[in-house]
This record gives structure tokens, C-alpha cells and sequence, in this order.
């Protein structure tokens, strides 16, 4: 198990997907897991402040989770400011947070229908990249 509050690794170790992902390769459009290596790569370079955002990752590398687990992983109701706050940190290593609804509303406790979203890594698209100046000379 990951334990990224107690990382104290320096903002200098490379980003895993610029070593393990070409930028902007793949579907853009499914969200990605990444082995426990890359995540902890990934969250090295973050703040050691930025506990939330080390759970969050942490979380999403394994793959799509619903809101309500999110939520208490993170403990944090607001996961698109997490999201947002970080995301130039995700930009530079070619990915980024997106939620999406699902297909069918999931049910909360109660049986009623929920807002809950589905959240996951995914990929920057190779347009975004290279309007970034990331993307490959390919």
C-alpha cells in the first residue's frame, strides 16, 4: 500500500509518465491505472502538503472509482477543487482528473438516485499537448 503523507521526496524525481507513457498516446477517452511505481513517482513530485491530492492519485491509479468512495479515501467533499488545484502538476506529466456520469444514476443507501460521478486518470489528448508544447515532434 502507497503511503504518500509520509513521502518526503524531493520535487526533483522525473515524472513516471513522461519515463513510462509517451504523451498523448493511447485513448484519451478511457481513464488509465498506473502500476505502483509510476503512482509513486507521480505524487514524489507533489507537495508534502498536498495530502489530499497524494490520496486522490493515489486512489484514481487504480482505476475509476465512484464519488462516495473517492470522498472518504480523500476525505474531502470537493473533489473537483482538488482536481483543479493540481491539475498543472498532472498537466506536465500528460495526464488529468475528468469525471463522468454514468450511464444509469447510482443509487445512494436509500435506494434513491444519486449525482455521484465516476473519476479517473486519464490521458491528455495529443492536441492539447502539443497547443502545450508537450506533445511529440512525431
Amino acid at each position: 500500500m502507497n503511503h504518500p503523507e509520509k513521502s518526503g521526496v524531493a520535487a526533483t524525481t522525473p515524472h513516471p509518465i513522461d519515463n513510462n507513457y509517451p504523451k498523448g498516446s493511447g485513448d484519451s477517452n478511457n481513464p488509465i491505472t498506473l502500476t505502483a511505481s509510476q503512482t509513486d513517482q507521480l505524487i514524489a513530485n507533489l507537495s508534502p502538503r498536498a495530502r489530499q491530492m497524494r490520496r486522490f492519485v493515489t486512489l484514481l491509479s487504480t482505476g475509476e472509482k465512484i464519488t462516495s468512495e473517492c470522498n472518504q479515501y480523500v476525505l474531502a467533499t470537493n473533489l473537483s477543487d482538488i482536481a483543479y488545484r493540481y491539475r498543472q502538476h498532472l498537466w506536465s506529466c500528460g495526464l488529468e482528473i475528468r469525471c463522468r456520469k454514468p450511464r444509469k444514476a447510482v443509487k445512494n443507501r436509500l435506494g434513491e438516485p444519486s449525482a455521484q460521478q465516476y473519476w479517473g486518470l486519464y490521458r491528455l489528448p495529443e492536441c492539447v499537448l502539443q497547443r502545450a508544447g508537450g506533445g511529440s515532434d512525431a
